[in-house]
């Protein structure tokens, strides 16, 4: 029988690239229609979101990984960062990648550029604030993919048009627009005609509170933008519905650190020359 070390070796003689293909060969769409929560419609819901995973504490896996921390204290070992894509519904993630967690190169952001690829035309996906960006949110948009995207305090939303169902069209701006500019990009959106798409893009926005979470004077306000720009086909209460589904994304990352894996064990991976060109989900 093959000792552990054996296993190891042949492992590091493999190289990571089998890996990565049996990855991509097998983790596609497993989702039908009667699926509960994967779709929207007709069409297949996806979501994306990050988390971290704690790697073996050597040497190699610090250097190239880093540790995290806050106000001066190390963490114990070092951590991935992980950003997947995941088919809603049955949770399955058709795409991934990992990054150190260090360094705003390799912020979720970043990562999320990366997986953009895998959308499809007409495929609904929502992400979280901390993914929001204008050049993301082009760059996911031209894909044709339907996007249902939350956004925190920071883009300015100048309305152009309110939707009967309590929605409204609203302009996106490039970072590089001044004031003078988005002024005249929002008269002419209110006028009816195009905008420059690198400059400034229409959105839908949907703003909602959640009625049984916390008191009626503190409740947090949730803020969507979406493409999915008729009230008709998609209303606001259908949309804000849709994005909850969202934190089938955030089961799916607890069970992967956590009930898979109930002894608390971590990546196994002691070399990043192995670890750091694969798919995490794979370990």
């Amino acid at each position: 029988m093959p000792t552990a070390s054996a296993v190891t070796q042949a492992r590091k003689r493999l190289g990571p690239q089998v890996v990565r293909e049996v990855f991509h060969r097998i983790a596609v769409p497993v989702a039908d229609l009667l699926t509960v929560g994967a779709h929207l419609g007709s069409l297949r819901l996806v979501s994306f979101d990050g988390t971290t995973l704690d790697m073996p504490d050597t040497r190699s896996n610090a250097d190239a990984y880093g540790y995290p921390g806050s106000a001066g204290e190390r963490a114990a070992f070092p951590q991935l960062r992980l950003l997947t894509l995941i088919e809603d519904g049955p949770r399955a993630p058709p795409a991934a990648t990992i990054a150190p967690c260090r360094g705003k190169v390799n912020g979720e952001r970043t990562l999320l550029a990366g997986l953009l690829d895998y959308l499809q035309e007409g495929m609904p996906a929502t992400a979280d604030a901390r993914l929001f960006g204008f050049d993301l949110w082009c760059r996911a948009e031209q894909t044709g993919a339907e996007l249902l995207w939350r956004v925190g305090a920071g883009p300015e939303l100048p309305r152009v048009k309110d939707l009967d169902d309590g929605s409204c069209l609203a302009l996106i701006y490039a970072p590089s627009v001044n004031t003078a500019a988005r002024a005249r990009l929002l008269q002419a959106a209110r006028t009816g005609r195009e905008t420059d798409p690198e400059r400034a893009r229409l959105v839908r926005v949907v703003e909602y509170e959640v009625e049984d979470r916390g008191d009626t004077t503190d409740r947090e306000l949730f803020c969507l933008l979406t493409t999915l720009t008729d009230p008709l086909t998609h209303p606001a209460p259908l949309l804000a519905h849709t994005y909850a589904e969202r934190w089938e994304h955030e089961t799916d990352n607890k069970i992967l650190k956590e009930l898979l894996d109930p002894a608390g064990r971590m990546l196994r991976s002691k070399s990043p020359s192995w670890s750091n060109r694969r798919c995490s989900v794979c370990c």
